[in-house]
């Protein structure tokens, strides 16, 4: 630093492997925004559905049944 300054491009690249957070604020931060977006419980059905675990008639049992008009 004191011969030659770094260039922001210098800067830049180390920087940027750096973790920001560390693991534990990571996870915290995850579950968080899990709860308020509501994509933890997507993750969970899509996760039991690969599984090949019967959600007890959750998408299977909502909407049309493909009975209606016919055009």
């Amino acid at each position: 630093m004191k011969q030659r300054p770094l260039m922001l491009q210098e800067f830049i690249g180390p920087l940027s492997l750096c973790s920001a957070t560390m693991q534990d604020e990571y996870q915290e931060f995850q579950k968080f925004t899990d709860f308020i977006t509501g994509d933890g419980a997507r993750r969970e059905k899509i996760e039991a559905a690969l599984r090949g675990e019967d959600d007890a008639g959750g998408a299977k049992g909502k909407g049309k049944d493909g009975k209606g008009k016919k055009k």
